[in-house]
Protein backbone atom coordinates (compact mmCIF):
# COMPACT_ATOMS: atom_id res chain seq x y z
CA UNK A 1 0.00 0.00 0.00
CA UNK A 2 0.96 3.70 -0.04
CA UNK A 3 0.38 6.21 2.75
CA UNK A 4 0.38 10.02 2.49
CA UNK A 5 2.17 12.04 5.15
CA UNK A 6 4.69 14.74 4.22
CA UNK A 7 5.15 12.61 1.11
CA UNK A 8 3.93 9.29 -0.29
CA UNK A 9 5.62 6.21 1.16
CA UNK A 10 5.26 2.51 0.50
CA UNK A 11 4.13 0.46 3.52
CA UNK A 12 3.99 -3.28 4.10
CA UNK A 13 0.40 -4.13 5.01
CA UNK A 14 -0.40 -7.45 6.73
CA UNK A 15 -3.99 -8.45 5.91
CA UNK A 16 -4.11 -11.74 7.77
CA UNK A 17 -2.01 -14.46 9.41
CA UNK A 18 -3.29 -17.93 8.49
CA UNK A 19 -2.28 -21.44 7.36
CA UNK A 20 -0.84 -21.82 3.81
CA UNK A 21 -3.91 -23.70 2.55
CA UNK A 22 -6.17 -20.70 3.32
CA UNK A 23 -4.04 -18.14 1.45
CA UNK A 24 -5.64 -18.64 -2.03
CA UNK A 25 -9.08 -17.87 -0.59
CA UNK A 26 -7.85 -14.59 0.90
CA UNK A 27 -6.00 -13.66 -2.31
CA UNK A 28 -9.23 -14.11 -4.27
CA UNK A 29 -11.08 -11.80 -1.87
CA UNK A 30 -8.31 -9.20 -2.12
CA UNK A 31 -8.34 -9.36 -5.94
CA UNK A 32 -11.98 -8.25 -5.93
CA UNK A 33 -10.97 -5.19 -3.90
CA UNK A 34 -7.83 -4.33 -5.88
CA UNK A 35 -9.86 -4.39 -9.09
CA UNK A 36 -11.06 -0.87 -8.28
CA UNK A 37 -7.51 0.52 -7.94
CA UNK A 38 -5.75 2.24 -10.85
CA UNK A 39 -2.92 0.48 -12.68
CA UNK A 40 -0.58 3.34 -11.70
CA UNK A 41 -1.36 2.85 -8.00
CA UNK A 42 -0.85 -0.94 -8.17
CA UNK A 43 2.40 -0.40 -10.09
CA UNK A 44 3.77 2.01 -7.50
CA UNK A 45 2.86 -0.39 -4.69
CA UNK A 46 4.86 -3.11 -6.47
CA UNK A 47 7.98 -1.04 -7.24
CA UNK A 48 11.20 -2.08 -5.51
CA UNK A 49 13.95 0.13 -4.12
CA UNK A 50 17.24 -1.15 -2.70
CA UNK A 51 19.76 0.42 -0.36
CA UNK A 52 22.69 -1.87 -1.01
CA UNK A 53 21.29 -5.37 -0.55
CA UNK A 54 18.42 -4.21 1.66
CA UNK A 55 15.01 -3.46 0.16
CA UNK A 56 13.61 -0.16 1.46
CA UNK A 57 10.27 1.66 0.87
CA UNK A 58 9.89 3.87 -2.19
CA UNK A 59 8.89 7.50 -1.62
CA UNK A 60 7.36 10.16 -3.87
CA UNK A 61 6.94 13.90 -3.40
CA UNK A 62 3.54 15.00 -2.13
CA UNK A 63 3.13 17.08 -5.29
CA UNK A 64 3.08 13.83 -7.28
CA UNK A 65 -0.46 12.95 -8.37
CA UNK A 66 -1.21 9.37 -7.34
CA UNK A 67 -4.80 8.36 -8.08
CA UNK A 68 -5.87 5.36 -6.01
CA UNK A 69 -9.40 4.58 -7.30
CA UNK A 70 -10.41 4.25 -10.97
CA UNK A 71 -12.69 6.89 -12.46
CA UNK A 72 -15.88 5.30 -13.83
CA UNK A 73 -16.30 7.95 -16.52
CA UNK A 74 -12.77 7.56 -17.88
CA UNK A 75 -12.38 3.81 -17.59
CA UNK A 76 -15.65 2.62 -19.06
CA UNK A 77 -16.77 -0.95 -18.66
CA UNK A 78 -13.53 -2.20 -17.08
CA UNK A 79 -13.75 0.20 -14.15
CA UNK A 80 -17.47 -0.39 -13.80
CA UNK A 81 -16.88 -4.14 -13.71
CA UNK A 82 -14.22 -3.77 -11.02
CA UNK A 83 -16.49 -1.57 -8.96
CA UNK A 84 -19.33 -4.07 -9.31
CA UNK A 85 -17.03 -6.88 -8.17
CA UNK A 86 -16.15 -4.83 -5.10
CA UNK A 87 -19.82 -4.10 -4.38
CA UNK A 88 -20.72 -7.80 -4.70
CA UNK A 89 -17.90 -8.66 -2.32
CA UNK A 90 -19.20 -6.21 0.27
CA UNK A 91 -22.75 -7.53 0.00
CA UNK A 92 -21.68 -11.18 0.28
CA UNK A 93 -19.27 -10.79 3.19
CA UNK A 94 -20.04 -10.54 6.89
CA UNK A 95 -19.13 -7.30 8.63
CA UNK A 96 -16.50 -8.94 10.82
CA UNK A 97 -14.92 -10.59 7.75
CA UNK A 98 -14.93 -7.57 5.45
CA UNK A 99 -11.45 -6.44 4.41
CA UNK A 100 -12.91 -3.06 3.41
CA UNK A 101 -13.93 -2.42 7.03
CA UNK A 102 -10.72 -3.79 8.54
CA UNK A 103 -8.68 -1.54 10.86
CA UNK A 104 -4.91 -1.41 10.44
CA UNK A 105 -2.41 -0.51 13.14
CA UNK A 106 1.08 0.86 12.68
CA UNK A 107 3.52 -1.52 14.40
CA UNK A 108 5.93 1.16 15.56
CA UNK A 109 8.45 0.87 18.38
CA UNK A 110 6.12 2.97 20.56
CA UNK A 111 3.19 0.59 20.02
CA UNK A 112 5.36 -2.46 20.73
CA UNK A 113 6.60 -0.79 23.92
CA UNK A 114 3.00 -0.22 25.07
CA UNK A 115 2.04 -3.81 24.33
CA UNK A 116 5.00 -5.17 26.29
CA UNK A 117 4.53 -2.79 29.22
CA UNK A 118 0.92 -3.82 29.93
CA UNK A 119 1.61 -6.37 32.66
CA UNK A 120 -2.01 -6.45 33.86
CA UNK A 121 -3.34 -7.98 30.66
CA UNK A 122 -5.75 -5.08 30.12
CA UNK A 123 -7.14 -4.33 26.68
CA UNK A 124 -5.35 -1.40 25.03
CA UNK A 125 -6.96 1.01 22.60
CA UNK A 126 -4.26 1.57 19.99
CA UNK A 127 -4.65 4.38 17.43
CA UNK A 128 -5.39 2.79 14.06
CA UNK A 129 -4.66 4.14 10.60
CA UNK A 130 -7.27 6.25 8.82
CA UNK A 131 -7.92 7.10 5.18
CA UNK A 132 -6.52 10.25 3.55
CA UNK A 133 -9.94 11.94 3.77
CA UNK A 134 -10.33 11.02 7.46
CA UNK A 135 -6.77 12.19 8.12
CA UNK A 136 -7.55 15.61 6.59
CA UNK A 137 -10.63 15.94 8.84
CA UNK A 138 -8.69 14.97 11.96
CA UNK A 139 -5.94 17.53 11.27
CA UNK A 140 -8.32 20.31 10.19
CA UNK A 141 -7.77 23.02 12.85
CA UNK A 142 -11.25 24.57 12.80
CA UNK A 143 -14.83 23.36 13.29
CA UNK A 144 -15.84 20.33 11.23
CA UNK A 145 -19.21 19.25 9.85
CA UNK A 146 -19.15 15.55 8.92
CA UNK A 147 -22.08 14.15 6.95
CA UNK A 148 -22.44 10.44 6.25
CA UNK A 149 -24.59 7.37 6.55
CA UNK A 150 -24.62 5.13 9.61
CA UNK A 151 -21.46 3.08 9.99
CA UNK A 152 -19.24 5.21 7.75
CA UNK A 153 -16.87 6.29 10.54
CA UNK A 154 -18.17 9.74 11.58
CA UNK A 155 -17.83 9.05 15.31
CA UNK A 156 -14.44 7.41 14.83
CA UNK A 157 -13.08 10.46 13.01
CA UNK A 158 -14.39 12.89 15.63
CA UNK A 159 -13.02 10.75 18.47
CA UNK A 160 -9.62 10.59 16.77
CA UNK A 161 -9.78 14.37 16.22
CA UNK A 162 -10.44 14.81 19.94
CA UNK A 163 -7.45 12.67 20.87
CA UNK A 164 -5.17 14.31 18.36
CA UNK A 165 -5.78 17.56 20.21
CA UNK A 166 -5.11 15.77 23.53
CA UNK A 167 -1.79 14.44 22.25
CA UNK A 168 -0.78 17.88 20.98
CA UNK A 169 -1.75 19.46 24.31
CA UNK A 170 0.25 16.89 26.28
CA UNK A 171 3.26 17.34 23.99
CA UNK A 172 3.18 21.11 24.63
CA UNK A 173 2.92 20.50 28.40
CA UNK A 174 5.89 18.18 28.25
CA UNK A 175 7.95 20.86 26.51
CA UNK A 176 6.79 23.68 28.80
CA UNK A 177 6.82 21.88 32.16
CA UNK A 178 9.03 18.87 31.50
CA UNK A 179 6.33 16.36 32.46
CA UNK A 180 5.53 12.97 31.00
CA UNK A 181 2.07 11.92 29.79
CA UNK A 182 1.36 9.93 32.95
CA UNK A 183 1.93 13.11 34.99
CA UNK A 184 -0.65 15.14 33.05
CA UNK A 185 -3.58 16.02 35.38
CA UNK A 186 -6.32 14.41 33.27
CA UNK A 187 -4.34 11.14 33.26
CA UNK A 188 -3.39 10.97 36.92
CA UNK A 189 -5.95 10.67 39.72
CA UNK A 190 -3.57 10.31 42.69
CA UNK A 191 -4.98 12.63 45.40
CA UNK A 192 -1.60 13.83 46.66
CA UNK A 193 -0.52 14.52 43.10
CA UNK A 194 -3.72 16.40 42.25
CA UNK A 195 -3.41 18.59 45.35
CA UNK A 196 0.03 19.75 44.26
CA UNK A 197 0.00 23.50 43.55
CA UNK A 198 2.42 23.00 40.65
CA UNK A 199 0.03 20.59 38.97
CA UNK A 200 -2.98 22.83 39.54
CA UNK A 201 -1.19 25.72 37.83
CA UNK A 202 -0.88 23.79 34.57
CA UNK A 203 -3.47 24.47 31.87
CA UNK A 204 -6.12 21.81 31.20
CA UNK A 205 -7.65 21.17 27.80
CA UNK A 206 -11.44 21.27 28.27
CA UNK A 207 -12.80 19.11 25.45
CA UNK A 208 -16.43 18.07 25.32
CA UNK A 209 -18.02 15.22 23.34
CA UNK A 210 -21.83 15.37 23.30
CA UNK A 211 -24.17 12.77 21.79
CA UNK A 212 -27.90 12.07 22.04
CA UNK A 213 -27.50 8.28 22.34
CA UNK A 214 -26.57 6.89 25.81
CA UNK A 215 -25.22 3.75 24.12
CA UNK A 216 -22.94 5.75 21.81
CA UNK A 217 -21.87 7.86 24.78
CA UNK A 218 -20.98 4.66 26.63
CA UNK A 219 -18.93 3.35 23.69
CA UNK A 220 -17.03 6.61 23.14
CA UNK A 221 -16.34 6.99 26.86
CA UNK A 222 -14.98 3.46 26.96
CA UNK A 223 -12.70 4.23 24.02
CA UNK A 224 -11.50 7.46 25.65
CA UNK A 225 -10.56 5.61 28.86
CA UNK A 226 -8.59 3.00 26.93
CA UNK A 227 -6.88 5.68 24.83
CA UNK A 228 -5.81 7.35 28.07
CA UNK A 229 -4.23 4.04 29.00
CA UNK A 230 -2.32 4.08 25.71
CA UNK A 231 -1.02 7.62 26.29
CA UNK A 232 0.07 6.64 29.80
CA UNK A 233 2.17 3.78 28.47
CA UNK A 234 -0.20 0.91 29.24
CA UNK A 235 -1.38 1.98 32.69
CA UNK A 236 -4.20 4.08 34.10
CA UNK A 237 -5.21 5.08 37.59
CA UNK A 238 -7.58 3.11 39.81
CA UNK A 239 -10.16 5.86 39.42
CA UNK A 240 -10.07 5.56 35.64
CA UNK A 241 -10.53 1.80 36.02
CA UNK A 242 -13.63 2.40 38.12
CA UNK A 243 -14.93 4.77 35.45
CA UNK A 244 -14.51 2.03 32.87
CA UNK A 245 -16.53 -0.33 35.07
CA UNK A 246 -19.25 2.26 35.68
CA UNK A 247 -20.01 2.71 31.98
CA UNK A 248 -21.23 -0.86 31.58
CA UNK A 249 -24.67 0.47 32.50
CA UNK A 250 -26.38 2.72 29.95
CA UNK A 251 -28.61 4.27 32.64
CA UNK A 252 -27.52 7.93 32.65
CA UNK A 253 -28.10 8.25 36.42
CA UNK A 254 -25.45 5.56 36.95
CA UNK A 255 -23.29 6.50 33.99
CA UNK A 256 -22.68 10.03 35.34
CA UNK A 257 -22.98 9.38 39.07
CA UNK A 258 -19.52 10.89 39.71
CA UNK A 259 -20.14 13.94 37.53
CA UNK A 260 -21.86 17.05 39.01
CA UNK A 261 -24.79 18.80 37.31
CA UNK A 262 -22.59 21.80 36.65
CA UNK A 263 -19.51 22.72 34.62
CA UNK A 264 -18.00 24.45 37.67
CA UNK A 265 -15.02 22.79 39.39
CA UNK A 266 -14.99 19.66 37.25
CA UNK A 267 -11.80 17.68 38.07
CA UNK A 268 -9.07 17.84 35.43
CA UNK A 269 -8.98 14.04 35.15
CA UNK A 270 -12.62 14.06 33.93
CA UNK A 271 -11.54 15.57 30.61
CA UNK A 272 -12.10 14.96 27.81
CA UNK A 273 -15.71 14.99 28.98
CA UNK A 274 -18.03 12.52 27.20
CA UNK A 275 -21.71 13.08 28.03
CA UNK A 276 -25.20 12.74 26.59
CA UNK A 277 -27.15 15.75 25.36
CA UNK A 278 -29.54 15.33 28.30
CA UNK A 279 -26.65 15.49 30.78
CA UNK A 280 -25.24 18.49 28.88
CA UNK A 281 -28.52 20.40 29.34
CA UNK A 282 -28.61 19.52 33.05
CA UNK A 283 -25.03 20.75 33.53
CA UNK A 284 -25.72 23.88 31.50
CA UNK A 285 -28.79 24.62 33.62
CA UNK A 286 -26.80 24.01 36.80
CA UNK A 287 -24.08 26.39 35.64
CA UNK A 288 -26.09 29.40 34.40
CA UNK A 289 -29.38 28.80 36.24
Amino acid sequence: DIVKESDFTQVLRIWDVLPPEDIPKVVKRLDSIFGSYTDDFISRCSEQCFDGKMEVPMTWEKSTEIIRIKNLENNGYEAESGCCDQRVYVENSKVEESFLLMKFYSLSSVVVSHLLSDSNGNELELPFEVSDEEHDIILFPRSTFVLGRSGTGKTTVLTMKLFKKEELHHAILEQAYGVKSAEVPCLNSDKEYKDSSTVNDRPVLHQLFVTVSPKLCQAVKHQVVRMKRFICGGDISAESCSIEEDIVDVDTSIQFKNLPDSFVNIPAESYPLVITFQKFLMMLDGTVG
